[in-house]
């Protein structure tokens, strides 16, 4: 699988497109620093505190979001060294980098795309995704993998929002109008789609071949011939039960443009018809509930 992303990300048309986007995004000073501070052996759970709560408007982000009913804790968490605690600290460092980049993109376009409503999908599937991990029998680590691979798969289409807003704005009519994917109506205006935009930034900026390979893969988890219970399989699952989750919820900008059919093979062959059901089953009744950040 790596080999062949490691190709796709190669192919000189492909990088040359997104490279010719106007400012892709960078990681952050904080993120870089944050993951110095949790490489170092000398840094403690208060150094890493300090550094978030010197950001007002990010701690307040972060404290919202773990008392938000997403992260179901049972006292009100007021300050950063219990998140941290509470959550992890790689946990922590990745909803920085998510609420960073929506913090790139103008007020404007956050109102008029209902960017809302993917920093919704977004938090949903990174929850839904850890969930199944863990109940599949997933260690802390992969299901903390999980989660980021959750949170990030759909970056690309915040990317292209901030990039070319007019013709995005596009796109999502033509994907409506026509019942075609939002990938199908990318590729026709710009040649590329989110999951390769998504796919060569977790790339550039470090991530495992495991989360790369899952934000790529998130509507195809069996293009390399991959047919266990992976990561990517994981993230694909918990995308396909946000969709259902939304069906007759307005969540029409960002979720629910047109919903792909499920590879019922795929699921049959892992024998995960009974468990998707139950985990729909249990998502209906045990709604994750995002604060709206935006």
């Amino acid at each position: 699988g790596i080999i062949s992303i490691r190709k796709v990300l190669k192919d000189s048309e492909l990088v040359g497109i997104i490279t010719n986007m106007k400012s892709l995004p960078t990681l952050p000073a904080i993120y870089l620093k944050l993951r110095e501070l949790l490489n170092s052996d000398e840094s403690s759970i208060k150094d890493i505190a300090n550094l978030i709560s010197a950001d007002f408007s990010l701690s307040s982000k972060i404290l919202q979001l773990v008392n938000s009913s997403f992260f179901s804790v049972m006292k009100r968490i007021t300050d950063i060294h219990q998140a941290i605690s509470l959550l992890g600290f790689d946990i922590i460092k990745d909803l920085i980098l998510s609420i960073h980049l929506f913090e790139q993109v103008d007020d404007e376009l956050l109102k008029q795309f209902k960017l809302n409503e993917l920093w919704i999908h977004s938090v949903s599937v990174a929850a839904i995704a850890k969930y199944i991990a863990l109940d599949s029998g997933f260690n802390n680590e992969q299901a903390e993998a999980c989660f980021i691979a959750g949170l990030l798969h759909d970056i690309g289409r915040l990317i292209l929002v901030k990039q070319m807003p007019h013709s995005y704005a596009l796109s999502i009519e033509k994907a409506r109008n026509e019942q075609i994917s939002i990938s199908e109506a990318e590729y026709f205006y710009y040649g590329v789609s989110h999951s390769e935009i998504v796919a060569y930034l977790t790339s550039i900026w470090g991530f495992s071949h495991q989360i790369v390979n899952a934000c790529f893969l998130h509507h195809n988890p069996t293009l390399y011939n991959d047919r266990s219970l992976s990561i990517t399989v994981i993230i694909y699952l918990a995308n396909n039960i946000h969709h259902h989750l939304n069906e007759g919820i307005d969540l029409m900008t960002f979720v629910n443009i047109y919903n792909e059919d499920l590879d019922k093979e795929l699921i049959e062959e892992l024998k995960l018809t009974e468990k998707l059901n139950a985990y729909i089953e249990y998502f209906n009744q045990n709604p994750v509930s995002v604060f709206n950040l935006y």
